[in-house]
């Protein structure tokens, strides 16, 4: 499935290589179950790349994943400005992320 939504090769390398890098397809098929077109899925898988690369960065296992570790990454990204939300609105980097923390925490503990 991965294959199909031809992501670009270096997020493709750098997704795989890092510690989701063993999820990304059951997060691919997670994603689409829930109705996402292509697009949003490419942009999941996106978001997935920063977070797995940020988490290998910091030494975190897929295990460790909870709030507090998706607290400290959303609080790194850089929040665009709106006039709906006092401290601006996060970026689909944020929410993908959360897409794919909601996908480990719904797999475990039987596929962690």
């Amino acid at each position: 499935m991965l294959d199909e939504l031809r992501i670009w090769p270096d997020i493709r390398e750098r997704l795989l290589t890092s510690p989701l890098g063993p999820h990304a397809e059951g997060f691919v098929t997670w994603v689409q179950d829930a109705g996402y077109s292509r697009l949003g899925t490419r942009r999941h898988l996106q978001a997935a790349e920063r977070f797995g690369v940020w988490l290998g960065g910091e030494g975190i296992t897929v295990a460790s994943i909870d709030e507090r570790v998706l607290g400290r990454f959303v609080g790194r990204l850089r929040r665009t400005p709106s006039p709906r939300y006092r401290h601006g609105r996060l970026s689909t980097i944020a929410i993908g992320a959360r897409r794919m923390a909601e996908f480990l925490l719904a797999a475990r503990p039987w596929q962690l």
